[in-house]
């Protein structure tokens, strides 16, 4: 059986402790309602992490927290952050300046893009986007260069069909 995965962060909503606990809420006292992690630890508005488990929270809707911590959504953002542990994508959020790809899909994509045509055509077709896009950087450069891995990918696909097809190996379809 596969190991569950660590969580990369975890949520707590105040609204939402608001909503459970109805009436009895006093939005006096908003600033001390306490949190649940997910390993059931009481967590209060000034933590940014769970001191039984270590899993980084983010408060949203919590004047504390926000207070000490800043914006919710960029501390979701930074912690939603998928760090390559290959040399292809960490050449490529090295070249766009990221700490990592913005979710698992992207990086999975560029996993599945490099296992298809093989990481000497990875390379090559990343040397061709960063030529054709010098100043580019960020996170269009990364979306850039993951769809001409793809497009990459698939015309390999359409050569080794007509292979099959026609037995030639002399089937001429422009790359670029």
């Amino acid at each position: 059986m596969a190991e569950l995965e660590r969580p990369s962060y975890h949520l707590i909503d105040l609204r939402q402790i608001a909503i459970d606990l109805g009436e009895h809420y006093n939005h006096v006292l908003r600033d001390e309602y306490p949190g649940t992690c997910l390993c059931n630890e009481e967590v209060s508005q000034q933590d940014d992490q769970c001191p039984i488990c270590n899993v980084p929270i983010v408060w949203r809707s919590s004047r504390v927290w926000r207070s000490q911590y800043g914006d919710p959504e960029k501390a979701i953002k930074r912690l939603s952050v998928t760090v390559p542990t290959d040399p292809i994508g960490k050449r490529i959020c090295a070249r766009a300046k990221e700490a990592g790809f913005a979710n698992r899909g992207e990086y999975r994509r560029l996993r599945k893009a490099v296992k298809r045509i093989g990481e000497k055509q990875a390379n090559e077709c990343i040397d061709l986007c960063i030529r054709k896009k010098p100043a580019a950087s960020g996170r269009g450069l990364i979306a850039y260069i993951l769809n001409a891995l793809d497009k990459r990918a698939r015309e390999n696909e359409i050569i080794k069909e007509r292979e099959e097809k026609t037995g030639a190996y002399d089937v001429y379809v422009p790359r670029d």
